[in-house]
């Protein structure tokens, strides 16, 4: 499988549905994604706009949580501090629902 995504950065296996979660922003100043990797399907989708965080260095989801460690003080992003973004993943918006409401 072929992923062609700019700016891949950061891995998340969700072994127990057999889904990697990958994230990605080619800029220190605007959105990142995360797109989601279903290993069984082999089909790649993006599954999140992360509005708030900036130079992302890690990825990590439990249950409805997902956390982004950004690294933005070293690499003098939009937000220049190291900071770990909690995001509820039930209210956070897919990317079907941005390009309907864009």
């Amino acid at each position: 499988m072929n992923i062609d995504i700019d700016g891949q950065d950061q891995l998340f296996l969700d072994e127990v549905n057999n889904i990697i979660y990958l994230t990605a922003g080619s800029s220190y100043y605007s959105d990142s994604y995360v797109y989601k990797i279903d290993l069984f399907k082999k089909e790649i989708d993006l599954a999140f706009i992360l509005k708030e965080s900036f130079a992302v260095e890690g990825i990590y989801i439990e249950d409805d949580k997902m956390y982004i460690l950004n690294y933005g003080y070293y690499h003098n992003a939009k937000v220049p501090v190291n900071q770990i973004n909690k995001y509820d993943i039930s209210n956070l918006m897919t990317c079907e629902e941005f390009v309907k409401k864009n």
